[in-house]
């Protein structure tokens, strides 16, 4: 004979298996926003997005930058290093690239391809600089003085000059296809929304452009350190007074703003939300299919399907 366990054990045994990020990678509602900040040697700071409380130190240490790719967080780190780590827990995945082709890299960006593109500012000069998944240095897209860069939607480069410009670069070959606009001072970051217009940071706050270099107006006059966009679609951005500023993503309109502790905050993102685990749709599958069988699995139906020793199947 054969026992069944109950469905309500099935679910729980195969939940078991399905890994669940520590305690302090608890997500808020739009997921926990990551910054990187001072206090100490500098750390990596945790907070929830929503409410904005501190939950703690993500990591101990502080990367010049950082960048998700899936599961994956991405870091430049001061000793000129390119690590890996898993963006739930924090340990170490890798270190992927050293000293010889990571030259004081102040910025780090991943292609849709996998390959890490990573701003070099010393070296033979300042440098986009392109490295395989695993670490190889490729090749150098440009050799111009740069400040930031991001990939825009259409797969091309994006950056702000150090001749206060914005420069559009083509990954493939680093020809510059256009410079979309000289009319900023002293930009830094930049950040595409999700309507394709492009924010950039400058001396005078930050100045919204359509993806061609039409300026459609200022973002906001407040000062900020770097700035990144949130699921919820509302813009988050450290500044120089400690502080974490959440704007409108249409209007720039400030919404709200929360410490952040410790001090010093520059770089930040959203950790990805975890995918739905393909052994939570397994433990379902199964489900779905052992409730079918059940269903089909009656005496009647057993019955119906196969005949009895001395009765006739009318």
């Amino acid at each position: 004979m054969i026992h069944r366990l109950p469905r309500s054990l099935v679910l729980l045994a195969v939940l078991a298996l399905i890994p669940r990020p520590s305690p302090a990678a608890s997500l808020g509602a739009v997921g926990n926003l990551l910054v990187i900040a001072g206090g100490g040697g500098g750390q990596v700071a945790e907070f929830d997005g929503a409410s904005g409380d501190h939950i703690g130190s993500f990591l101990t240490t502080r990367p010049n930058d950082f960048t998700f790719a899936g599961p994956v967080l991405y870091t430049t780190d001061p000793s000129d290093t390119i690590i890996t780590y898993d963006s739930f827990t924090g340990s170490v995945h890798d270190v992927l690239a050293g000293p010889t082709s990571v030259k004081n890299a102040t910025g780090i960006e991943i292609d849709s391809d996998g390959t890490i593109v990573i701003l070099n500012q010393v070296g033979p000069g300042p440098s986009l600089d392109r490295f395989s998944p695993s670490g190889a240095f490729l090749e150098t897209v440009v050799s111009v003085p740069l400040n930031d860069f991001v990939f825009g939607p259409n797969g091309n480069i994006y950056a702000t000059s150090a001749l206060d410009a914005v420069v559009e670069i083509r990954p493939s070959d680093g020809v510059i296809v256009d410079t979309l606009t000289t009319a900023v001072l002293n930009p830094g970051p930049l950040l595409f929304l999700a309507d394709g217009s492009l924010l950039v940071r400058e001396a005078a706050g930050v100045q919204r452009f359509s993806e061609s270099g039409a300026f459609l107006g200022t973002f906001t006059s407040s000062l900020v350190n770097d700035m990144t966009l949130g699921p919820n679609g509302k813009v988050y951005a450290t500044d120089p007074s400690d502080t974490v500023l959440v704007f409108d993503g249409l209007s720039g309109a400030l919404l709200s703003t929360f410490a952040s502790t410790p001090p010093n905050p520059s770089s930040l993102a959203f950790r990805p939300i975890p995918e739905p685990s393909t052994a939570l749709m397994l433990a379902l599958g199964l489900l779905g299919l052992r409730g079918k069988h059940h269903c089909t699995s009656s005496p009647g139906a057993r019955y119906a399907s196969h005949s009895l020793p001395g009765r006739s199947d009318e």
